[in-house]
């Protein structure tokens, strides 16, 4: 009965996104973005201390980061007791007091999403893999404590990597990382490899797999944020041939579809994992949708890919300084690209950062002063930024932080508007 109450859902998902408009290339364009943006505004930075309607999303105040209290999902409002009232003697007759009822303890308390940061302040995350050990778990959470201790603070945000089958119980009990996560109140965010096709989730075939997965990450009872799929819409939307991009599975996308047709067929297996994950009572979960923010990447790719509001709790892109055009330049394409779905959808930064000793004017200490000054005026509605702090194993790109790098990033780290 589920898999068949899924495919209806799925069938209606369809039907309503074959609605939209007419096609449109992976290239299309929009108007070509300055190489300088407007001057950002100068904030003082404390030193280091040592688809459907959008639905609105919760604004947290601005705190030190710690894990919300955990609260039961769906519980009844508390109905007060009745007031005193006279009695036909005039001896005013009060309310039995009530026995109050131990609090259950064979289920464990249901917690919420990921509140969001009110505008221009932001979570501050990192993927940090010093060493380029692959698979390593251990060295990559010993090479996350280095970096904080470096930093004198914990990450709000920790990225992870993982395999679509491996996402189970028994690999995040023995995932050293997610076992610190919990432990320093640092919000995990899972990186879903799509090394299935979208063909085969909409088939519901691996329905099993993601069940499991939905029972995983509720089973951690703390918030978690899932990027189902990350940059989909660059090399993977072209390849037909392993190794593809992410070790993502080749032929991801029906190659004979057309980029809306292909959107479409995103949207459904983004949408058909949400649903599973909903009956499954995996509320702690937050969707974040992250394409490839790249400034070559064309816009329609992203466009006929968003699942909606409905079904994304955060959306965002990946964005390094590639072409060596500074952080402005970097974010402000794809930026309005999110900002003109028209919701209430927070923006993230999955994955960015600059080169290794990149040359003047857009040097690491360039680019963390302008993650600051840019989304406290510029660009508000982006209330996370994780950086990815290491080399990355596809291109051999250096992203480790150098000595300029280094002098400024406990100075963002500390700054007031990324306190979360």
């Amino acid at each position: 009965m589920r898999k068949k109450f899924v495919g209806l859902l799925a069938l209606a998902a369809l039907s309503l996104a074959a609605c939209g408009g007419g096609g449109g290339g992976g290239a299309a364009g929009g108007s070509v973005i300055p190489q300088s943006g407007p001057k950002p505004v100068t904030s003082s930075s404390p030193p280091p201390s040592g688809g459907s309607s959008p639905q609105p999303h919760a604004t947290a105040t601005p705190t030190p980061h710690a894990v919300s209290t955990p609260t039961p999902q769906g519980g009844a409002t508390p109905t007060p007791g009745p007031s005193a009232s006279p009695s036909p003697h005039g001896t005013p007759t009060t309310s039995p007091t009530a026995t109050p009822s131990p609090a259950p303890t064979s289920t464990p308390v249901q917690s919420q999403k990921i509140p969001v940061p009110s505008a221009g302040h932001a979570y501050f995350g990192a993927y940090v893999n010093l060493t380029n050990c692959q698979g390593c778990l251990q060295q990559i959470e010993t090479d996350t404590e280095t970096m904080e201790s470096s930093l004198g603070r914990t990450f709000a945000i920790h990225n992870h990597y993982y395999d679509f089958a491996s996402l189970n119980t028994a690999k995040l009990a023995t995932d050293p990382g997610i076992t610190a996560d919990l432990a320093k109140a640092r919000y995990p965010m899972i990186s879903w490899r799509c090394d299935v096709t979208l063909h085969q989730i909409i088939g519901g075939s691996e329905d099993s797999i993601i069940e499991n997965a939905a029972l995983a990450l509720k089973g951690l009872h703390t918030p978690v944020m899932l990027r189902f799929c990350w940059e989909f819409n660059g090399g993977p939307w072209m390849c037909t041939t392993a190794p593809c991009p992410n070790r993502f599975a080749p032929n991801l996308f029906d190659q004979t579809y057309s980029t809306q047709q292909k959107g479409q067929e995103f949207q459904q297996a983004w949408q058909h994992i949400y649903t599973l994950f909903q009956m499954e009572g995996a509320t702690n979960v937050s969707f974040f949708f992250c394409p490839d923010g790249s400034p070559s990447q064309g816009k329609m790719r992203i466009v006929y890919s968003y699942p909606g509001a409905s079904y994304v709790d955060w959306k965002g892109f990946d964005a390094y300084d590639t072409t060596n055009v500074g952080l402005y330049a970097t974010y402000a394409r794809h930026y309005a690209t999110m900002t003109s779905f028209g919701d209430n959808v927070p923006i993230m930064i999955g994955e960015t950062n600059e080169r290794y000793q990149n040359g003047a004017p857009w040097t690491q200490m360039q680019y963390y002063k302008d993650e600051v000054s840019y989304i406290q005026s510029t660009f508000p509605q982006i209330q996370a930024v994780s950086l990815f702090i290491g080399t990355n194993p596809n291109t051999g790109d250096n992203w480790m932080p150098d000595s300029s790098g280094m002098t400024q990033l406990p100075i963002w780290a500390h700054n007031a508007a990324f306190q979360f």
